[in-house]
C-alpha cells in the first residue's frame, strides 16, 4: 500500500513538473492549440518523407558505396526498360535476352546484396505493368546466364 502510495506520488511530481501547462489548459477548458504550447514544443518539426532527406541520405550511401550507385542507375534504367517493354509486344524469350542484355551491363550488382532486392524489382514492375509475368526464380536465373 505505501509502495501505490508513493508510486502516485511520483508521477504527480512528475506530472505537474513536466506537464504542468497542459493539465493547466485542462483544467482551465481551454484547448490545446499549436500557439498556446510551450516554446519547445512549437520549435520542433519533422520532416520525414520529405524529397531533401531522401536525396541527402541517397547521396550520403551513395558516396561510400560505389555498387549503391550502381544499383540506382540499373533500377532507373530498368524502369525505362519495362517501360518500352510493355507498350511493345515482346514475346517472354525476346523480354528475357533484353533484361539479360541490361543487367549485364552492371556486373557489380550481380553476387552483391542488392541483386534480389532488384529482382523483386523488376517482379514488381512487370506485375504492375501486366505485360509479361515474371517469376521471381526466373528473374533471378538472369544473373546466371
Amino acid at each position: 500500500m505505501v509502495m501505490l502510495v508513493l508510486l502516485c506520488g511520483w508521477y504527480l511530481f512528475v506530472g505537474v513538473k513536466y506537464y504542468h501547462e497542459e493539465i493547466k489548459s485542462i483544467l482551465t477548458g481551454r484547448s490545446l492549440q499549436p500557439e498556446n504550447l510551450p516554446v519547445t514544443a512549437k520549435s520542433v518539426h519533422f520532416n520525414f518523407g520529405t524529397e531533401t532527406n531522401n536525396e541527402t541520405l541517397t547521396s550520403a550511401f551513395a558516396d561510400s558505396d560505389p555498387t549503391f550507385q550502381d544499383v540506382d542507375n540499373l533500377v532507373a534504367r530498368l524502369k525505362t526498360v519495362i517501360g518500352e517493354t510493355s507498350i511493345g509486344n515482346l514475346g517472354k524469350a525476346e523480354l528475357k535476352n533484353y533484361l539479360l542484355m541490361v543487367l549485364s551491363e552492371y556486373p557489380t550488382v550481380k553476387n552483391s546484396p542488392f541483386q534480389l532486392s532488384v529482382s523483386e524489382f523488376i517482379v514488381s514492375e512487370f506485375e504492375k505493368t501486366g505485360s509479361v509475368l515474371l517469376s521471381l526464380q526466373e528473374a533471378e536465373e538472369l544473373w546466371n546466364e
